[in-house]
């Protein structure tokens, strides 16, 4: 991606259209085409909608995204060695019933999959947006017991059989209970306060109880 366009992203989601709108003001028209053309492209041969949220979540984290569709998110070096992560981003829009609860899935599951994530053990970076806009990014590995738990009690109860040929469970559930003890914040509004609306009230204490926590350690 135009690392101008990702910035861009980056200041929409963390700083707001104000500060994006000045940041593009600096920018010559040539730069401004290629953004656009970019961005234009971008939506209109991505099949996931959730991409940009992915890059945003990963560059937040302090990871470098990866284009790899069948791979993790994105990586960084940890110690002379490559760290993945794998991002599980959830959007809400205003005016919908659905809020945000520390959740996410994966699709088309199955144990070879869950044995891969075990073995590699890579970050997850579960995040929520509301209309687009960066609430919280929270991390843990996922060897995190209880995680790991959950995933694995809906494998054994959807693919009882193992890695069955053309069998996938098509879609395995969490919530931040799910990782709770295991979680740190890497990234949470500022005024959460404002959003308290778009997130369930267990969450919403959760995230408030973390940010105090991050503060103090900071």
């Amino acid at each position: 991606m135009n690392e101008d366009l990702a910035k861009a992203i980056g200041i929409y989601a963390t700083q707001g259209l104000q500060q994006l709108r000045k940041h593009i003001s600096s920018k010559s028209k040539e730069k401004l085409q290629n953004m656009l053309a970019e961005l234009i492209e971008m939506y209109m041969t991505d099949k996931n909608s959730s991409t940009l949220r992915e890059i945003v979540t990963v560059r937040v984290a302090g990871y470098e995204h990866s284009e790899e569709k069948l791979g993790y998110n994105g990586f960084k070096e940890e110690q002379g060695r490559k760290k993945m992560c794998e991002v599980k981003p959830v959007n809400v829009n205003e005016g919908e019933r659905k809020k945000l609860n520390g959740g996410g899935n994966f699709t088309d599951y199955r144990w070879s999959r869950f044995e891969r994530d075990s073995e590699e053990n890579p970050n997850m970076l579960v995040s929520g947006f509301v209309s687009g806009k960066l609430i919280y990014i929270l991390e843990f590995p996922f060897n995190c017991p209880s995680f790991k738990e959950r995933i694995e009690e809906q494998l054994r109860r959807r693919l009882p059989h193992g890695n069955a040929s053309g069998r996938y469970a098509r879609s395995v559930s969490f919530y931040y209970k799910n990782y709770k003890d295991c979680a740190k914040a890497v990234f949470i509004e500022p005024k959460l306060e404002d959003y308290k609306d778009f997130l369930t009230r267990s969450f919403y204490n959760f995230l408030k109880n973390l940010r105090v926590e991050r503060h103090e350690n900071a």
